[in-house]
């Protein structure tokens, strides 16, 4: 049954994220580029949407209702701080990339399958001590072509999606919508990541092209 459902709300989620084009990364950027201060509205209008079904479910004990369990500070605000800034790098969180793959762009399949290997190495593989530990910080300074700057992208996204014990979808626009207090902690990181990343690298990029 929850197979089922997963598919059935899997493929409505993508059909109307193709159709909308809705980006979080974007919208966030846009704010700090743009000045679309307007842009503020959205991802508390989905937050409060969610919530408002979510809790209905639970009322009507359709879904089980949400558990509390511990979590690192210190690690959620890295991965946040991390996934937030590869999304900028890689033009969307990993789900824009999914719906890249879905329009046939090598570059969404890229970062799929980076994604992957490093959200796994980081789980279970090579990096799964310093995911217990933490005991070491990458410092990433790229001026590279946009291939490798959607492969480091990708390593900080699916690495910090991993130490952050969610992504943009899992912890700002669902886990939100439960209340958790750790997606409400990662969303400020996360947030941090796509500001600090839009102002130290796109703005700057921006001002070198108009000045040249």
């Amino acid at each position: 049954m929850h197979l089922l459902s997963g598919l059935l709300f899997g493929v409505l989620f993508g059909y109307f994220l193709k159709r909308s084009r809705f980006c979080a990364t974007g919208i966030t950027r846009d704010i700090v580029m743009e000045g679309r201060t307007y842009n503020f509205i959205y991802i508390p209008a989905i937050i409060f949407t969610e919530a408002f079904l979510y809790f209905g479910l639970v009322g009507s004990e359709a879904v089980a209702a949400p558990a509390l369990a511990p979590f690192s500070l210190f690690r959620i605000a890295l991965g946040s701080l991390m996934f937030g800034i590869g999304a900028v790098l890689c033009n969307g969180c990993i789900a824009s990339s999914l719906i890249k793959c879905g329009d046939g762009r090598l570059i969404g399949w890229l970062s799929v399958a980076v994604f992957t290997v490093s959200a796994y190495t980081a789980k279970v593989g090579a990096l799964k001590s310093i995911t217990g530990q933490l005991n070491t910080i990458a410092v990433v300074r790229p001026k590279a072509k946009p291939m490798v700057l959607t492969v480091i992208g990708s390593v900080l996204m699916g690495i910090g999606a991993v130490w952050a014990s969610g992504c943009f979808v899992g912890n700002v626009m669902v886990g939100t919508s439960q209340f958790s207090m750790k997606a409400w902690y990662s969303l400020v990181f996360i947030y941090l990541g796509v500001w600090t990343a839009t102002r130290l690298y796109l703005m700057r990029n921006r001002d070198k092209v108009q000045q040249s």
